[in-house]
């Protein structure tokens, strides 16, 4: 099940900025299936040692306006940029829509940056 995004503040001091790709289709249909979020963000976590999956601490399922989507913090780009590459082609090769210079507030609700 997604969750729904949660504010998290980072060592700066402000929350982290995300690209949001959506289970939309740019011509406006769902994506399948439907726990499609999470079988992409399971595929990129890792096993920890309680034998159970951990998601990438930069990638995460999430729900955003009733919709499923994955939440990929920009920092990915610099830290890991083949994972990066990986999931920006993934949203682009199945025509998702995306959002890019996304943060969420205390209560959730997200925010796109002017600039």
């Amino acid at each position: 099940m997604c969750a729904q995004p949660e504010y998290i503040e980072s060592a700066m001091g402000s929350s982290p900025v995300y690209i949001i790709i959506k289970g939309i289709t740019e011509d406006g249909g769902r994506f399948r299936p439907s726990d499609w979020a999470e079988r992409l963000a399971t595929a990129v976590g890792e096993f920890g040692p309680d034998r159970r999956v951990h998601f990438h601490p930069q990638v995460r399922p999430a729900t955003v306006d009733d919709t499923k989507c994955v939440l990929v913090d920009e920092d990915l780009q610099h830290s890991d940029s083949m994972l990066f590459d990986f999931l920006i082609h993934f949203a682009k090769d199945n025509h998702l829509q995306m959002e890019s210079d996304v943060s969420f507030d205390e209560k959730g609700k997200h925010k796109a940056h002017a600039g």
